[in-house]
């Protein structure tokens, strides 16, 4: 498939080549193209840093609903991202109990071994909570439940089960 547009950045007009799911080069273009033209951007991958969910699917485990973390649910959410541009993503576990936490973590763990498409998209996992302030404001939306001092066992144990 040939794919023609504009580079970010440069303006520059080229035609992307694809074999299969891969980039098999750029060039500049030649003859008739697949899809776009030069009114269509072309950009890297996006990453995301900050992925709690996408699609209806979630990672975090009993926060919203009382569903739990699925490995399903993290292959689900990288390859609907990778149809928007968005080829890395950080999957976020937000402030909860370091038992849901944990089975969040093990789950993005458990999707990256099974599926190589979530291993080369997942380079890592944001785990926002639980030791955040107290305070009204600052805390935002976490429940103040589950919000703790800074514990260096606990972020051991989680870094492990990560």
């Amino acid at each position: 498939m040939r794919v023609r547009g504009r580079l970010v950045g440069t303006e520059q007009v080229v035609d992307v080549v694809t074999t299969g799911d891969r980039i098999a080069g750029v060039e500049a273009p030649a003859g008739s193209c697949d899809a776009g033209g030069t009114d269509w951007l072309l950009a890297p991958g996006w990453i995301d840093a900050q992925v709690n969910g996408y699609g209806g699917f979630d990672f975090n485990s009993g926060v919203w609903n009382d569903q739990p973390a699925s490995v399903e649910a993290a292959m689900k959410v990288v390859r609907l991202l990778h149809r928007s541009g968005t080829t890395q993503l950080c999957p976020t576990l937000v402030t909860n109990s370091p038992e849901r936490l944990t089975e969040g973590l093990r789950r993005i763990v458990e999707a990256r071994e099974q599926d190589p498409i979530v291993a080369r998209a997942v380079p890592g996992i944001h785990l926002e909570g639980p030791f955040l302030s107290p305070d009204d404001g600052p805390r935002g939306a976490h429940s103040p439940e589950y919000i703790r001092d800074p514990d260096w066992s606990l972020f051991s144990k989680l870094q492990d089960d990560a």
